[in-house]
């Protein structure tokens, strides 16, 4: 309703939401929880990558057979967790990191969204260009002086 999302600045949430009820956190229960969120999910993947505090990348290649459709998998973690540790948890599967940290961010929250393979053009086409990770308040307002506000206006610019 105010803008508020995850990572956001605290000042620029007060000012967005003055009436706001704010609390102040602790790095380590946030740490706490970030160590017990891995032991959870450790023993499934072959590979994992702790990109933050609170984001994992997990490599699922070859385990088709093992666990089946990703989507349910995805669906069974997630349950883990928040049965576990009463924590809600995003998913995001890709092809790539970023497919699945895009992914990730727009199943906000508790949600699981699943690009398949070849069909990442399509999913990201009508997408804000600030979705890219990296592209924040300058970088969006370069682009939109460009004429770029969705990722597919960049997509269609030739290669050269």
């Amino acid at each position: 309703e105010y803008g508020l999302h995850s990572a956001m600045p605290i000042k620029q949430a007060y000012r967005l939401c003055p009436n706001g009820i704010y609390l102040h956190g602790y790095h380590k229960e946030y740490s706490r929880f970030s160590k017990a969120v891995k032991h959870i999910i450790e023993p499934f993947t072959p590979r994992i990558e702790q990109a933050s505090i609170d984001e994992f990348y997990m490599d699922f290649t070859g385990t088709q057979r093992i666990y089946g459709s990703m989507f349910a998998f995805a669906k069974k973690l997630q349950l883990l967790v928040e049965d576990k540790l009463s924590l809600p948890c995003s998913i995001g599967i890709g092809s790539n990191k970023t497919i699945a940290k895009i992914c990730s961010d727009y199943a906000k929250p508790k949600g699981v969204t699943y690009v398949l393979s070849g069909m990442e053009k399509e999913f990201l086409a009508p997408l804000p260009v600030e979705v890219i990770p990296g592209v924040g308040k300058v970088m969006r307002k370069e682009l939109h002086s460009k004429g770029f506000y969705i990722i597919d206006d960049i997509a269609k610019l030739p290669k050269d």
